[in-house]
């Protein structure tokens, strides 16, 4: 898909997530007033850093490039941080970067008030100084009718019964390593999670990375659904979900926010602890 540089203008949040290789454009309403809003001083500036245009893509290059400088410098295997704070000079831009879940990011905001470019990168949000940018505002985004409709179709074959639906969310691929794989959960938990759920009388669905995994073909065997569909389908369809279970990621968060503001839906993120936080408790019980 082609990269929409202006789609961050309005303040309201486009789907220029970290982890994403293509915008969602195609998927969302033409209606929504951000998706002809004229460019900003951020996207003019992130232009001169990188010498690209903004998309999913350049921006996920960008922070992976500042990062793997640091860890290079500092003797540090891929992400083995908690939280990083980068200043630097880079194409006569003064650019801040700051990433990690521990961060108070709005006193650093302020800090770093005097730069040009301020980019925050956090769990749940991106966000530019230049722009006030996050994910959190989401009031005008809605997906295309098109898309909902496939999705509600799609979801009302694969439970025509109407049972509870319950979707998960399975990272894989870069959770292996992202904070030393403590997000990433074992084949057994997922396979367990499925029994238990479908026991208790829930549809559930799985959205994943890897739909052509070992893992998938057992969760299929043992009654659970594969979506299956491309990020803008599998988004869609997650906003029809009652409940969700995942680690802690954007994809799911957004499909809560996009139902609450473009349907009216409430929807149970259940977000998982990490495999850290399990032992301690399963110990201390």
């Amino acid at each position: 898909m082609r990269a929409h540089p202006d789609l961050l203008s309005l303040g309201a949040a486009s789907f220029h997530f970290p982890w994403a290789q293509e915008t969602f454009t195609d998927f969302l309403d033409p209606a929504s007033p951000w998706l002809n809003s004229p460019g900003t001083k951020a996207i003019q500036l992130f232009a001169r850093v990188t010498g690209e245009e903004l998309s999913a893509h350049s921006l996920a290059k960008l922070s992976r490039q500042l990062e793997a400088a640091f860890e290079a410098n500092q003797g540090l295997a891929a992400y083995d941080w908690k939280s990083l704070v980068l200043r630097q000079q880079i194409n006569g831009v003064d650019l801040v970067y700051l990433v990690g879940a521990e961060l108070e990011f709005l006193p650093l905001i302020e800090k770093a008030s005097d730069a040009d470019l301020v980019i925050v990168h956090e769990p749940f949000s991106f966000q530019f100084s230049a722009t006030n940018f996050s994910e959190d505002r989401l009031e005008h985004v809605c997906p295309a009718s098109t898309v909902m409709d496939e999705a509600l179709r799609y979801c009302a074959a694969m439970n025509p019964e109407g049972r509870p639906a319950c979707g998960l969310h399975i990272r894989r691929g870069d959770y292996a390593t992202w904070l030393n794989g403590d997000y990433y959960y074992e084949d057994h938990f997922w396979l367990d999670t499925a029994a238990r759920l479908i026991d208790e009388g829930s549809h559930v669905s799985v959205f994943t990375n890897e739909p052509e995994s070992d893992l998938c073909a057992r969760l299929a065997d043992s009654g659970a659904c594969l979506s299956g569909g491309c990020p803008g389908q599998d988004l869609a369809r997650l906003m029809l979900m009652d409940r969700i279970i995942g680690p802690p990621s954007t994809f799911p968060l957004v499909a809560t926010k996009l139902a609450r503001f473009c349907l009216d839906r409430s929807i149970t993120y259940q977000m998982l602890s990490s495999r850290h936080e399990q032992s301690q408790q399963a110990e201390a019980s």
